[in-house]
């Protein structure tokens, strides 16, 4: 039912020759090796050191050494170096902050044809004033319908000092005078 599958055997022995060759690479590099070490301790002995490592302690050997004074010196020189470094650069990346402002167009809408919308403007301009807010001293008159306009005025106003809905509140606190107001635009400056 099975068939007998025949799968070559492959021969993994190393070559003679190969061997040969191997063994001698590893001689000579024995040799070598002998050599360096003679040469480094005829170094060690002219300048009066020994090979022996009991003689002088290993400064790979002991991790948590005490440190030398002059050690310690060098690293808090070093330490205070990196610490102005750090410090000219906070300086220099310090900027003044911006000021965030908004340009707001409002219209102003009003009850009645006859109506003066340029003391109504005048009026605006001159009672509501506060830290921050920037009239624009333009104004257009623009025809809603009937005959009947509004006035479109502008202003620049620092976002942290100034609301545009108290702004908004106070012109429409003139119930007499004033319908609506509405925003037209309101963008980041």
């Amino acid at each position: 039912m099975y068939k007998k599958i025949n799968i070559p055997q492959y021969d993994t022995r190393v070559p003679e020759s190969v061997k040969k060759d191997n063994d001698e690479k590893i001689k000579n590099t024995k040799e070598e090796i002998r050599k360096i070490e003679e040469s480094l301790e005829s170094l060690a002995k002219d300048t009066g050191k020994t090979g022996d490592k009991t003689d002088k302690k290993d400064e790979c050997d002991d991790l948590f050494e005490d440190e030398t004074p002059e050690q310690i010196k060098a690293r808090e020189e070093l330490d205070a170096k990196k610490k102005k470094e750090k410090e000219g650069k906070k300086k220099d990346d310090k900027k003044p902050a911006v000021i965030a402002k908004s340009i707001v167009l409002l219209d102003i809408k009003v009850f009645e044809i006859e109506q003066d919308l340029d003391a109504l403007a005048k009026k605006v301009l001159s009672e509501i004033k506060k830290e921050g807010l920037l009239w624009k001293t333009e104004y257009k008159l623009l025809d809603v319908a009937f005959g009947i306009k509004k006035i479109r005025m502008g202003c620049v106003v620092e976002d942290e000092k100034v609301s545009v809905d108290d702004i908004i509140d106070e012109i429409q606190a003139w119930e007499d005078d004033v319908q609506s107001v509405d925003i037209v635009s309101f963008d980041k400056v």
